[in-house]
């Protein structure tokens, strides 16, 4: 086990390892809060005539995850797989690499990893023909193309059968980020600065 000092290793930690963990935080918080919202209205038009802005809202935070995960996946494979051995090695962030950030949480290479791979499973959801999470194919666009509809992006006012949709794209994030004792969810928050903003 050895510290993390290399300054390239560092900046992929603080902003694409943690940009990536805020903003798949971030998002499932939106569409947890969208769904339980979906069902306190009733679900249908009268949850939606209600809903609107905070459907579009959730959905431009799974866009914008979806972008920082496109992103740190790219980068890992091309510059960063080589500078994080998989185990409990310090990354030494705070500023002159001579100590782990006291500000934030600590990284090792293995919660940088962890992260790595909810970045690869937030892809896969969203371009998988079946919407898996596990699905490295990525062999489709409708789970993601369920997002944009809805998105800022998206037609305006939403309409009925795509805010469903997109609600039970919440339910499968919520359902993914919650199992095994919320293990997905957690290993994000080992990296997270600002899960919930």
């Amino acid at each position: 086990m050895a510290n993390i000092t290399s300054p390239t290793a560092i900046r992929f930690a603080n902003v694409r390892v943690r940009g990536s963990a805020d903003g798949m935080c971030q998002a499932y918080t939106r569409c947890v809060a969208v769904g339980d919202r979906w069902t306190a209205l009733g679900a249908g038009q009268p949850a939606l005539d209600q809903m609107q802005a905070q459907i579009r809202d959730a959905a431009d935070y799974v866009a914008a995850a979806f972008d920082l995960a496109f992103w740190t996946e790219k980068v890992w494979f091309a510059i960063a797989a080589g500078l994080f051995p998989n185990d409990a090695s310090p990354v030494f962030d705070n500023g002159g690499y001579t100590a782990v950030d006291p500000t934030r949480p600590g990284m090792t290479g293995a919660v940088v990893t962890a992260v790595v791979t909810r970045a690869q499973q937030f892809q896969n959801w969203l371009l998988s023909a079946t919407g898996s999470f596990t699905d490295g194919a990525r062999g489709g666009v409708a789970w993601l193309n369920t997002v944009v509809q809805v998105s800022g992006d998206g037609p305006s006012p939403i309409v009925q059968a795509d805010a469903g949709n997109f609600v039970n794209r919440c339910s499968e994030l919520k359902a993914n980020y919650q199992a095994g004792g919320s293990a997905n969810l957690n290993s994000l928050l080992a990296a997270a600065v600002n899960p919930y903003k």
